[in-house]
């Protein structure tokens, strides 16, 4: 059975039951928590701000699973903070906020910013969004990239290009290039 809370009753969410094992705050929640949070703080917070709030809110509630330590990079952390990730990332996906690191105090901070110009100042928009993002798993149209000033991604996946519609060709097949011994 579900439990459900109130997004404008922070009472609710604080008084979720523990999980068991097998029980986990989804990313959903913790997504619509992060945008909660960041229209009553004006649109912009620090991860680490965010994360306290997360775990004020949400920590009586965390069980095994959620402060279950999983294999994330070259270290380990909580199962919660990576689903904090998760819903940072999937709001960032659907436009709802942008993230952007800068050194203060000779350490990185990370800022989330809420993209809705009727919370967040202007400034903070730009900001946010100035710096393009590196694109992964991409491949450039010769087609495109040729006629216009810039150059014209398309997902690795794609047969043609969205734009143009050129076909690019099958790809090679890889080959291995370890020695063979015998």
């Amino acid at each position: 059975m579900a439990e459900t809370f109130r997004m404008d009753d922070g009472r609710s969410y604080r008084h979720l039951s523990k999980n068991r094992a097998g029980e986990e705050n989804s990313a959903l929640s913790y997504r619509l928590f992060m945008i909660a949070q960041l229209e009553k703080n004006g649109g912009v917070m620090t991860s680490e701000q965010l994360e306290d709030a997360l775990e004020r809110n949400y920590g009586a509630s965390f069980g095994p699973d959620d402060k279950k330590l999983i294999r994330c990079g070259k270290g380990k952390r909580l199962k919660w903070k990576n689903q904090l990730d998760w819903a940072k990332a999937v709001a960032a996906s659907k436009g709802e906020v942008a993230t952007r690191s800068r050194q203060v105090n000779k350490q990185r901070v990370t800022y989330i910013v809420l993209l809705d110009d009727s919370i967040t100042p202007a400034e903070w928009i730009e900001w946010a969004t100035a710096k393009k993002k590196k694109r992964s798993y991409v491949k450039q149209c010769p087609v495109c990239s040729e006629e216009a000033a810039e150059s014209v991604w398309v997902p690795l996946s794609a047969k043609k290009c969205a734009n143009c519609g050129h076909k690019f060709p099958k790809p090679n097949r890889r080959v291995d290039r370890i020695p063979t011994t015998g």
